[in-house]
């Protein structure tokens, strides 16, 4: 058995809580993990005794305003230098952003590069953990016996990657039975008011905190959601994909080179075996888009009640997987190894 403490935020900036609990449902049988969020805690636990110490750094974007006050770096740096000196591990948080994002945060903390680090992202488990444990014991009614409409495309930030498929999709009437939104174009596109989130201004929808919710109707009434993930060049599964695995609905995704074999690894099952799913295996991202289109043309072909009764067991198969906390605990173990070996390593993360 070995033991590691892990500090959760470094300088309280981020929400610690959501953290220690994302940690903390961990299934490991092997590894001891104790955990505090405040900083000043520290001089409770004897230190010495565990195998590893790790120091989280809030790096969400939240944090631009904030880094621009010189005590806030000042007290900074005193606290790295300081957890340095005890043999912490530095990890750079932002689950909540996709890489690249949590990235370009570094210039918010200009003088983190006295310490070496290890990026933490989303990656695959963040958002399948934040979903399932938000929606866990809701009676969702999911009903997938009649289809009004071929696909589910929504969009809300615009993406340089996004709007590739979008003009891609627009062309032609692929998706002239179907629910569509993009938020971030101009004019917008927006859903019908009888299938938006009931509980928000349609006409002045949140940029944030509404992300996650769920309204049964418009998974009931269309027949395949076309998933555009929030990055497609590094590994992030966001909500956008966990929300029809959760519904029980087919899907085809854009999204990271391999997205559909990284979801197989972790339990769930695809289409492939009624879908034409080889897009998933195209390294380059404009001919994906192209293989993409061409996957929904063809299933514009299908019969949707013979497609959906022949995907049942897949179906019911991923919203069990969905909401099982052991399957879940394993990725987020895989997640918490990178740590682990980081540390062990003792180097700077490719």
């Amino acid at each position: 058995m070995q033991h590691n403490f892990i500090l959760a935020d470094v300088m309280k900036t981020g929400f610690e809580l959501d953290v220690k609990s994302f940690i903390l449902s961990n299934t490991f049988s092997d590894q001891k993990i104790d955990i505090t969020g405040q900083y000043y805690d520290l001089p409770q636990y004897d230190l010495g005794k565990y195998d590893r110490r790790f120091a989280l750094i809030d790096f969400r974007v939240e944090n631009e305003l904030i880094s621009k006050n010189p005590e806030f770096h000042m007290e900074y740096l005193r606290r790295l230098g300081k957890l340095k000196k005890m043999g912490f591990t530095f990890v750079q948080s932002a689950p909540w952003e996709q890489p690249q994002l949590g990235r370009n945060n570094t210039k918010f903390f200009p003088n983190t590069t006295v310490v070496n680090r290890h990026e933490w992202w989303g990656d695959a488990s963040w958002w399948w953990w934040f979903c399932a444990r938000k929606h866990r014991g809701t009676e969702f009614n999911f009903d997938h016996r009649e289809k009004k409409f071929d696909f589910l495309y929504l969009n809300k930030l615009k993406k340089r990657h996004r709007e590739t498929l979008w003009y891609k999709l627009r062309e032609g009437d692929l998706l002239s039975k179907s629910l569509i939104t993009f938020h971030g174009l101009e004019p917008q596109h927006k859903l019908p008011p009888e299938y938006e989130l009931p509980w928000v201004d349609r006409n002045n929808y949140p940029k944030i905190g509404f992300d996650q919710d769920v309204y049964e109707k418009p998974y009931n009434d269309c027949a395949v959601s076309i998933v555009s993930e929030s990055d497609v060049t590094g590994l992030f599964i966001t909500e956008k994909v966990y929300k029809p695995l959760m519904a029980g609905q087919i899907f085809v995704v854009q999204g990271f080179h391999g997205i559909l074999a990284k979801l197989r690894s972790m339990g769930f099952e695809t289409f492939g075996e009624h879908i034409d799913e080889s897009y998933d295996e195209e390294p380059d991202h404009d001919k994906r888009c192209d293989m993409i289109r061409s996957t929904l043309e063809k299933i514009k072909q299908l019969d949707y009640k013979e497609l959906y009764a022949n995907t049942e067991k897949v179906r019911t198969h991923n919203q069990k997987v969905f909401f099982d906390k052991d399957i879940l605990g394993e990725e987020i173990n895989r997640t918490l190894r990178l740590w682990f070996e980081f540390a062990d390593r003792g180097q700077i993360s490719s």
